[in-house]
């Protein structure tokens, strides 16, 4: 695998498929994205520490937002499940952000539960696990082969670069 083929790839998902939702991705696409992906992030934020600024970084990823959620989808697509998938490891996080806001008011004051023992303080504990289960089994789900052949979201996505992107 060479880098210049793993930059091609992010560069054909960026200009073909921005914000496309449809059909499907394989493995060898979604992970050469996400790796050129988090590569330039890095680099984005060493310029950022370089000139001493938050925005290089901040535009990155929120132009990276989009064809992330987009590829994400499209693997999901290939393994013949939902791309509402993806808001498993969410559902945890929010109920917590949630349960934090309405018990003290403001998310700043969530140090309240850490110094206090309470039932909040077990069940945000709960949730921060359950967040990182559904991660977990997100993570498992992407590294797995595709469904063969054709499924309910298209074609079997052929080799990168063979006119498959």
């Amino acid at each position: 695998m060479s880098t210049e083929g793993a930059f091609e790839t992010f560069l054909a998902v960026l200009t073909k498929h921005y914000a496309d939702f449809q059909g499907r991705s394989g493995r060898r696409e979604f992970w050469l994205f996400m790796v050129t992906s988090f590569c330039l992030s890095i680099g984005c934020e060493f310029v950022d520490v370089l000139i001493n600024t938050r925005y290089v970084g901040s535009i990155f990823a929120l132009a990276m937002l989009l064809p992330t959620l987009g590829i994400s989808v499209r693997r999901l697509h290939d393994l013949n499940k939902s791309g509402w998938w993806l808001a498993v490891p969410f559902g945890p996080a929010l109920l917590a952000f949630l349960l934090v806001r309405s018990a003290t008011g403001t998310i700043e004051n969530i140090g309240y539960f850490a110094s206090h023992s309470s039932p909040m303080f077990t069940l945000l504990l709960k949730l921060a696990l359950g967040w990182l289960v559904g991660y977990v089994v997100l993570i498992s789900w992407l590294i797995q082969p595709g469904t063969n052949g054709p499924n309910k979201y298209g074609a079997e996505p052929g080799p990168v670069g063979v006119g498959s992107i």
